[in-house]
């Protein structure tokens, strides 16, 4: 990803989602390696994802993704519909 990005300007922030199996772990090694081309990293919290839950969290959370929101907010709205930890938000 970083030979395709451009660094992060001072008052730039960009958001990476990973919509996949395992993708807590894909967050936790790309993190050191995002650093300065991402502000944070969205993922699901549980090892296996069912397609149609994927499919539900993503459009809630493409619903709600304005940068003015703090990214709590929308990770708690998200965990909140579905009554367990689904979703997590790190910053990079």
């Amino acid at each position: 990803m970083k030979a395709i990005l451009q660094p992060l300007g001072t008052t730039h922030r960009r958001i990476l989602t990973l919509s996949c199996c395992h993708s807590r772990t894909g967050a936790t090694e790309l993190k050191t390696h995002l650093t300065g081309y991402f502000t944070g990293i969205y993922h699901f919290t549980q090892k296996k994802v069912p397609f149609a839950q994927a499919f539900v969290v993503w459009t809630m959370f493409f619903l709600e993704k304005e940068l003015k929101h703090p990214h709590e907010a929308i990770k708690k709205r998200i965990n909140t519909f579905f009554e367990t930890p689904t979703i997590s938000y790190s910053s990079v």
